[in-house]
């Protein structure tokens, strides 16, 4: 009757509203991605009042993981700065609790591939610390 079509149209909107709050993520994350292109690529246009250019201030960059969400395993790209002597990324619960801690050594645009299989689903948080510093925290949801 009427109730199990309620129910199966709440279940929908929740489905839809997840789906909007991952597209809307996915946009933030592609505005974020051509304002940092922008920045970089404009970097060498910027000149001061000596007429000598500004040199580009290199920073540590977070990724949205891809594909998110995800069953088996994602993909979590990031930049690391020549100067960055520690990088660690960390994975933790939503609510904070650390899971687990991944070293990265790679140098430069650089991706990790992650499994949660060992894991319930759901969402869960992954940090990039360098030298002891949060640079970005970013969501991503694992499903089965």
């Amino acid at each position: 009757g009427n109730t199990n079509q309620v129910a199966a149209l709440q279940e929908e909107i929740g489905n839809l509203q997840t789906q909007n709050n991952y597209l809307q993520s996915q946009i933030n994350e592609l505005q974020l991605m051509v304002q940092n292109i922008c920045n970089i690529g404009c970097a060498g246009l910027q000149t001061t009042t000596t007429n000598t250019a500004q040199p580009r201030t290199e920073k540590p960059f977070l990724y949205q993981n891809a594909p998110n969400p995800f069953n088996e395993e994602t993909n979590v790209r990031y930049y690391l700065p020549e100067n960055v002597r520690q990088a660690t990324l960390l994975i933790s619960t939503e609510s904070g609790v650390e899971i687990r801690s991944i070293s990265l050594t790679e140098k430069g645009d650089a991706s990790i591939n992650i499994s949660l299989k060992d894991l319930a689903k759901g969402a869960y948080l992954y940090t990039l610390v360098c030298d002891g510093k949060k640079i970005d925290t970013k969501k991503m949801i694992w499903v089965r």
